[in-house]
């Protein structure tokens, strides 16, 4: 029995010890990633317009992009275009009427809003859609080259996932129409391991 309580503790040790290590080197290489990019200080436009796109006040949007006030690809400090912002605020905003949102969606894409523009985790306006299920927007994006089999990297690439594997891992509803959705446009089923 001894034997046995020896060997689970041995077990548990080395887990913790793995964890630390693990985190040890994220933090490093997140800080080595960090020292080579100068911090970004959003416009005043671009503050205005995240808040904007997070509210619902579309109008505001297309005026602003109309007028070259904001670049269709503007980014945010993590990286962010003005599609993942707003396919990101979808979920957080439920008082956002549908046919708006994916007007403005459907608009910014015409504009050339980037489907396939990765922020630092390594995710896509696409990625995001797929893990929010919003299946509309999914459609649009496949439609306008979102790339199905696109890779998230973590800082150390120890953790990357395709759309498919999101979907898996983070969608509670509408995870099999999703799945579904990305097998039929050709996702690669290799890259959910």
């Amino acid at each position: 029995m001894k034997d046995l309580e020896l060997k689970l503790l041995l077990l548990v040790l080395l887990f913790i010890v793995g964890q630390k290590i693990y985190s040890k080197i994220v933090t490093s290489q997140q800080n080595h990633q960090n020292q080579g990019l100068k911090q970004y200080q959003p416009t005043r436009e671009e503050k205005k317009t995240k808040i904007y796109a997070e509210s619902g006040k579309y109008q505001f949007l297309k005026e602003q992009i109309e007028n070259n006030v904001v670049s269709i690809n503007m980014m945010n400090s993590n990286r962010n275009n003005l599609l993942a912002i707003l396919i990101k605020s979808r979920v957080q905003s439920n008082n956002i009427d549908e046919n708006s949102y994916i007007d403005i969606i459907k608009f910014v894409l015409k504009k050339g809003g980037d489907v396939n523009q990765k922020d630092i985790n390594g995710q896509s306006p696409f990625y995001f859609a797929c893990v929010r299920a919003q299946l509309q927007i999914i459609d649009l994006l496949i439609k306008n080259n979102a790339d199905v089999n696109q890779i998230t990297t973590d800082s150390i690439k120890i953790f990357t996932k395709s759309p498919l594997l999101g979907v898996l891992l983070y969608t509670k509803k509408q995870w099999f129409e999703v799945s579904k959705k990305l097998i039929d446009n050709n996702a690669s089923l290799e890259l959910v391991r």
